[in-house]
């Protein structure tokens, strides 16, 4: 899924969610493709901060967000500090790149959990307990976005 030509329009798309006007500085954005039947999930970073992860990087399913998200049948994921963090995937994915929080709401079909959008923060504590409701602007232009990427 996600050949060459979508994948410029997720790029580009992807971007503009980024930029887009928000409640809380909001430095980058990944999108997390799930595959947790074939063991491994795919992350499409931009912004700044993720300016050096490479395009659709694979990490194994376990001990992800995804993972987390499913095990708890989380509704969205908030890390107020990475730093403080005891997930692997935040030393991984996020401290590495700056990242002190984070927003990750779960996106579903009648098949599960397939996309998470991951809102990320070079300051700690950006998200309060209402982002699902400040950000909500944004979820459907990443659901339509996911949904014409898949198809394409």
């Amino acid at each position: 899924k996600g050949g060459v030509p979508a994948t410029r329009g997720l790029r580009e798309t992807l971007s503009l969610l980024c930029a887009s006007p928000s409640p809380c500085p909001i430095e980058g954005i990944i999108f997390s493709d799930i595959n947790a039947a074939k063991g491994y999930i795919q992350e499409y970073g931009v912004g700044a901060p993720f300016a050096k992860l490479p395009w659709g990087a694979k990490y194994a399913y376990e001990g992800t967000i995804a993972q987390h998200i499913e095990r708890f049948s989380l509704s969205s994921l908030i890390v107020d500090d990475t730093m403080d963090s005891i997930k692997s995937i935040d030393w991984v994915l996020f401290a590495p790149h700056g990242i002190r929080s984070y927003f990750a709401k779960p996106f579903y079909t009648e098949q599960g959990l397939h996309a998470i959008l991951i809102l990320a923060s070079l300051r700690p504590g950006s998200f309060g307990a209402d982002a699902e409701t400040r950000f909500a602007s944004l979820m459907g232009p990443f659901e339509r976005l996911i949904g014409a990427w898949r198809k394409g």
